[in-house]
């Protein structure tokens, strides 16, 4: 398939990916689940293409570039 194309099953397969990696490291920001969605794409088009090994990669990436949690800042004064 050429890049940046995928079939129902690979997209099924990154989704587990998402699930998975998201519960086990406390994904549960919606801007740091879509950073991981967005890495997911990225490894995938960059060759990552099994899922035990998407993981792997997200897994050595994802602390290196997802954004942190968004904070709310309250004015105390």
């Amino acid at each position: 398939m050429p890049r940046g194309v995928a079939s129902a099953k690979q997209l099924a397969m990154m989704a587990r990916v998402l699930d998975t990696f998201c519960g086990t490291y406390g994904v549960t920001d919606t801007i740091q689940r879509e950073d991981a969605a967005a890495l997911i794409l990225e490894l995938f088009n960059l060759g990552s293409r099994d899922e035990e090994a998407l993981l792997a990669e997200l897994e050595k990436t994802a602390t290196l570039t997802l954004r942190p949690k968004q904070t709310r800042f309250s004015h105390e004064g």
